[in-house]
């Protein structure tokens, strides 16, 4: 599988008035990630910077529970029309979370191809990725917040 690095996958906890501002257009989605002055509560934010393409790949077969990743998403609502965001409401991010509990990651990378990366501290970076993303549905979980995931 060849190696790419040009997309990565990033996640943004959301609140749900904040949603509501996105979808209103009163805020943008970088407006929300940059958050000047703290003023959006509860954003944190992670992603997948390498290997993104190749995982979106994997995870498409379906053969992983981390699948959930890509085929929980909502894409019909406006914040993909506006922001080419997909949604993960608050009653998603829960299955997300059992998703990568659920996975072996490190199985998960090995099969990616990471395996054939030139040294263990790119194996290590992938999963420390991997391991933030998960972090981040856990505290949009214990928060009851929505997750929003882009690409950049």
């Amino acid at each position: 599988m060849p190696i790419s690095t040009s997309m990565s996958f990033c996640f943004c906890s959301v609140r749900e008035e904040n949603l509501a501002s996105m979808l209103n257009g009163s805020i943008t989605l970088d407006e929300l990630r940059e958050n000047r002055d703290n003023q959006y509560l509860d954003v944190k934010q992670a992603s997948f910077e390498h290997y993104t393409e190749e995982l979106i790949e994997l995870l498409g077969e379906g053969h992983y529970a981390l699948c959930d990743l890509l085929f929980l998403a909502d894409n019909s609502t406006s914040l993909h029309e506006q922001h080419d965001g997909l949604l993960y409401d608050v009653a998603v991010v829960p299955k997300i979370v059992k998703a990568f509990a659920a996975t072996d990651l490190k199985k998960l990378v090995h099969d990616i191809g990471y395996h054939e990366a030139d040294s263990q501290e790119g194996l290590n970076a992938f999963l420390e990725n991997l391991n933030h993303v998960h972090e981040l549905f856990e505290f949009a979980e214990e928060n009851k917040l929505n997750v929003i995931g882009f690409t950049l």
